[in-house]
């Protein structure tokens, strides 16, 4: 389960700068992956069905340049897109008592962020309308980031899938929405 948003705001808050600006972005990616992380699939399942991928986060990041006006919101949009669509789906966190046959498991969920958040697209919208008021001169007051982001996680749906009862074992696929 997420965190609360406060949590999130105070990590943004207690960065420490680094002088140099790769580690800078890093440490940020770091603090937003590793809240994002605990999310999990429905209300029974446990935290860590997403796992990000850092490094084209944070690759995306480090081309961007300061502007003084909202054109920086498309660009962090679109490098937590591919954070999220890069990153990978961990199967067997999500539990169901309709998946007989992987003793309640998810155990053939797709390993695919692009395959398994069926609203990855509407996630990422959520974001960009969620940074639409954080313009430059507020980025040093993280609360208005930290709520966008949790927004955008909590529109995840995944496409979660056990194995129905035995003897056919059939894939069973069911939207679990995040927590």
């Amino acid at each position: 389960m997420l965190d609360p948003v406060s949590v999130l705001t105070s990590n943004i808050k207690n960065l420490v700068p680094s002088p140099i600006e790769s580690i800078g972005v890093l440490n940020f990616v770091n603090v937003v992956c590793d809240y994002m992380e605990k999310v999990q699939a429905g209300p029974t399942a446990s935290p860590g069905i997403l796992i990000m991928n850092r490094a084209a986060m944070a690759s995306m990041l480090q081309t961007q340049v300061p502007v003084p006006d909202s054109s920086w919101i498309s660009n962090f949009v679109a490098a937590w897109t591919q954070g999220v669509s890069l990153g990978t789906i961990t199967a067997g966190t999500a539990i169901n008592p309709v998946w007989v046959g992987s003793a309640g498991l998810d155990i053939a969920t797709l390993t695919s962020p692009t395959a398994t958040i069926t609203t990855l697209s509407t996630a990422s919208t959520v974001l960009q309308s969620g940074l639409a008021s954080v313009l430059p001169p507020n980025l040093t007051a993280p609360m208005p980031l930290a709520e966008a982001i949790n927004a955008a996680t909590l529109a995840f749906t995944f496409l979660c899938i056990g194995l129905s009862a035995p003897p056919g074992l059939v894939p069973t696929p069911i939207p679990l929405g995040a927590l």
